[in-house]
């Protein structure tokens, strides 16, 4: 070694370097001048360029290794020889951006169990139990272990920083084992020649014959165990923060690589990071559970079936990204996963109802309103199951027509009515029962008086005229349709044929057409309240899933039949999820709309003008508040407040700028 390489060793040593640093600096430096066959000294910018260049090109070596060499001249150059040395003509190399390997617990166990040797298992499982990285195992000392408090003190950690990490009961019985046969005095891992520190590539070797013959991922190394067990802690719901000291980690976005983990990582992970998916009592855990034994037992999707499936599974996880929270006063961290926000997830459905409730207040009259229900006989199901969006739409409008078209009617009320129609597909058992709920104020805007005209406060219009006029209406409709080749048949998936039709035709013109119409709403508050039951409720609400099992799932339902008695139905998974995904609405398909004076084109004509004749001051929409007015305000929810101080406030940042992905 020259007499300049010899000073930058000191100069290191001085600078508080680790000893494995220097060495890889000094190696560096020798290995550039080496190449050139020159003196470290006489090294040109040009002769760097020509080395890491040919590092990267010829030799393939990682991106790594050559900022290590850019480092190290820079450091020879600028502290060693106090030279003015410009590297800005060669940039440093981007670092691949590499996630974490972990194990899985079972993986994890089949190390313990596979690994006889003693010594091998104890620093196996404290790599593990500890989170220990190799340097940190390897200098442990018998002091450091502390049975008394289950812990262990970390004395030479990553920065020169000192911490305390876990010490397991498991771990403990095993080291005990272990220290009654070698009885080591000062290293607790030491050398069996010289009783010095144990050199790093014994142990790794060790771990590599064990990763061959169990058949581990290729790039899992011993520090594999570090990030095993970073992972599991999340997964069983340990904070984000805690993991990082224990873990020794400067920067808590160095600990929240462990939360961006891919999906095959974590397949035998259970964890609570991703909503606990096949854990959770609820639609998403269903759908988690069943909806790969759904696939394989042959059932056909839509495109649109299988959209609201997939947005329904990666429903606030990670799958759809987020961001983090970060409080400005206790320094609180919590993570938050977007949410999918289709229309038949109920975990994105309250606040659209909130804001559909908000917008309703402000069309509001001053009268008593009447909830009607139009309703199909069962005899045309399969026609719908396979045209719904042509036989939705004919439902909607042919009822609508329906009670605006007596309604016009002077026998009945002789005035412009407002309909409020709620599409829904379902019963109390998931099975397929389409039909219409209406909100119907109790009366009209009279076209020739322009006054208000109101029915009587317990009658609407006679319930079976609107059965029959429903009827006719919505059968005349449905004929044309199928004269025109609209109406397609689910076996041929061509048009459906005559004798096929007419069968369902003749068999659903012969039953009634059920029309009910419930008992007024005196409050016109209250409506809308009540309204909000009908307008964003799905097939099936989280609160009534009861029980999911290897192969079943159980939930609450209404026997109306019963006297409204609550009961509990339990289905296998997959037929769950069949009947739920026949009530999946086409895409775009509105089904919540507006006729008569409460249609858009006519709320700021007619709807106003029977407002001013109330003297009725609408309220404030939706739009007229702030995203975070709005939350505070009707949700009850102040998403800048931090959750555990209660007093400082979050910083939101993307999850992507969170994360810093370093494999420390």
């Amino acid at each position: 070694m020259t007499t300049l390489l010899e000073k930058m060793y000191m100069d290191m040593e001085l600078r508080g370097f680790s000893p494995k640093t220097v060495k890889v600096y000094s190696q560096s430096v020798e290995r550039i001048a080496s190449f050139h066959g020159v003196e470290p000294e006489k090294l040109t910018v040009d002769q760097v360029r020509d080395y890491l260049h040919h590092c990267i090109i010829v030799r393939n070596l990682s991106r790594s290794y050559i900022n290590t060499s850019y480092s190290a001249i820079k450091f020879f150059f600028e502290t060693t020889l106090k030279q003015q040395w410009s590297m800005t003509d060669i940039p440093r190399v981007k670092k691949d951006i590499k996630l974490p390997v972990a194990l899985s617990p079972h993986q994890v166990k089949q190390l313990f169990d596979a690994t006889s040797n003693l010594k091998h298992k104890t620093m196996f499982m404290a790599a593990y139990s500890a989170g220990l990285r190799v340097g940190e195992l390897l200098d442990l000392r018998v002091s450091d272990i502390h049975s008394s408090t289950n812990c262990i003190r970390v004395r030479k950690g990553k920065g020169r920083k000192e911490r305390y990490t876990l010490l397991s009961d498991s771990f403990l019985i095993v080291l005990r084992a272990y220290y009654k046969r070698y009885k080591p005095t000062d290293f607790l891992f030491p050398n069996p020649i010289t009783g010095e520190r144990l050199t790093s590539r014994t142990i790794q070797q060790c771990f590599s014959v064990q990763k061959v013959l169990l058949g581990f991922p290729e790039d899992a190394t011993l520090h594999s165990l570090r990030h095993s067990f970073a992972t599991h802690l999340l997964s069983s719901g340990v904070d984000v923060a805690r993991i990082q000291k224990l873990m020794g980690h400067k920067s808590i976005r160095t600990t929240s690589v462990y939360l961006h983990l891919t999906n095959q990582d974590l397949k035998h992970v259970i964890s609570l990071l991703m909503l606990g998916r096949s854990l959770m009592t609820n639609l998403q855990g269903v759908f988690n559970s069943f909806f790969d034994d759904f696939l394989e037992t042959n059932h056909t999707l839509t495109y649109d079936q299988f959209q609201v499936a997939n947005a329904i599974i990666k429903c606030r996880t990670a799958e759809l990204g987020g961001h983090a929270n970060t409080c400005d006063g206790c320094g609180h961290t919590s993570i938050a996963y977007n949410s999918c926000r289709n229309r038949h997830c109920p975990m994105c459905q309250s606040i659209k109802r909130e804001k559909w409730r908000i917008d309703r207040n402000a069309d509001l009259l001053n009268i008593h309103y009447f909830h009607v229900v139009f309703t199909l006989p069962d005899a045309l199901n399969p026609l719908f199951l396979h045209n719904k969006r042509v036989l939705y739409d004919l439902l909607m409008k042919s009822a609508a027509k329906t009670v605006t078209l007596l309604a016009s009617n002077k026998k009945y009320l002789g005035a412009d009515i407002g309909l409020t129609a709620i599409l829904h597909t379902w019963g109390q058992t998931l099975s397929f029962h389409p039909h219409v709920h209406f909100i119907v104020p109790g009366g009209g805007l009279c076209p020739f008086t322009r006054k208000f005209k109101a029915t009587k406060p317990n009658f609407l219009l006679p319930v079976k005229v609107l059965s029959r006029v429903f009827r006719a209406i919505f059968m005349k409709r449905l004929k044309e349709f199928f004269e025109a080749s609209l109406l397609i048949d689910s076996t041929t998936h061509k048009p459906i044929s005559n004798t096929v039709f007419y069968a369902m035709y003749n068999q659903a013109y012969a039953k009634a057409f059920v029309v009910f119409a419930k008992d007024t709403f005196e409050s016109p508050v209250y409506v809308v309240n009540y309204l909000c039951q009908y307008t964003h409720r799905i097939a099936i609400s989280n609160h009534r899933i009861v029980k999911i099992t290897d192969q079943h799932v159980t939930f609450k339902y209404k026997d109306y039949k019963d006297g409204g008695k609550s009961k509990t139905m339990t289905l296998k998974g997959t037929e769950f999820i069949r009947r739920f995904m026949m009530h999946v609405l086409p895409k775009r398909f509105v089904k919540i709309r507006h006729y008569g004076i409460f249609a858009g084109r006519n709320r700021p004509t007619k709807l106003a003008h029977c407002q001013r004749l109330m003297k009725i001051v609408p309220s404030k929409k939706s739009s007229d508040y702030s995203a975070l007015d709005f939350l505070k305000l009707f949700m009850n929810l102040d998403v800048n407040k931090c959750s555990k101080c209660e007093s400082g406030q979050y910083k939101m940042v993307p999850l992507a700028d969170f994360i810093k992905v370093d494999t420390s």
